[in-house]
């Protein structure tokens, strides 16, 4: 999961740093809205976290200027000096989500954990493709039972085709999608990487089907 975080606190952007490198996710980090905005409007995260800092008056502008640039991205906001009328506006104005008070780090993990769990269209934290399961938190597979050993590229993959379903994600979007985590892949390279975890999963139902101009989407199941 992309995470991008609108604050000027640095050690609330540590402390989401540390827990999202842990489980494999990225974060980058904004001191301006319209730098966010930009970012949500070319589809570059998949989640935002909006720092409004303790003051007592709650600017939610801010949010409203967020939820125009794209209506379906995520904002969850972190406003510990809101009372109650202002997270009833912050959530008129278009916020998913508000942490108010004195909320721990352990709450705002919780939070990310779900919007995790959303992206990969599962209440819970596992994904249940026929005899594949998915867990959203370790990253981990299993098919039938038994552990499906796959590469750090292969579980990224495996997890941008269950975001969408039975839906065909196009391969420039997969390409960027490996290139955000650290993979320089080319064309070819994906094709490479598809195949590894194409043979993998030839223990389930499921198989990725390759459509030309189309994309990729996971099938069987």
């Amino acid at each position: 999961m992309r995470v991008m975080l609108l604050s000027a606190d640095r050690t609330i952007g540590a402390s989401l740093n540390e827990w999202l490198v842990e489980r494999g996710h990225l974060l980058s980090r904004a001191l301006r809205v319209a730098d966010v905005a930009g970012a949500m409007d070319r589809g570059e995260t998949d989640l935002v976290v909006v720092d409004l800092g303790s003051e007592r008056v709650v600017d939610a502008t801010i949010v409203n200027r967020l939820r125009s640039a794209d209506a379906s991205i995520p904002l969850l906001v972190l406003a510990s000096g809101a009372d109650s009328d202002d997270v009833v506006s912050l959530l008129e104005k278009g916020a998913d989500r508000c942490l108010t008070q004195r909320f721990s780090m352990a709450e705002l993990a919780a939070n990310l954990r779900v919007w995790c769990r959303r992206l990969l269209g599962s209440p819970t934290r596992y994904v249940q493709r026929g005899s594949l399961r998915y867990d959203t938190e370790s990253r981990t597979a299993w098919c039938g039972g038994a552990p499906l050993k796959l590469a750090r590229s292969e579980t990224l993959l495996l997890e941008a085709l269950l975001r969408t379903h039975d839906r065909y994600t196009r391969k420039d979007r997969l390409m960027d999608f490996m290139n955000v985590h650290g993979y320089d892949v080319t064309s070819n390279g994906l094709e490479a990487h598809i195949h590894r975890l194409r043979d993998k999963l030839g223990r389930s139902e499921l198989t990725i089907r390759a459509s030309r101009g189309v994309g990729y989407r996971l099938e069987g199941a």
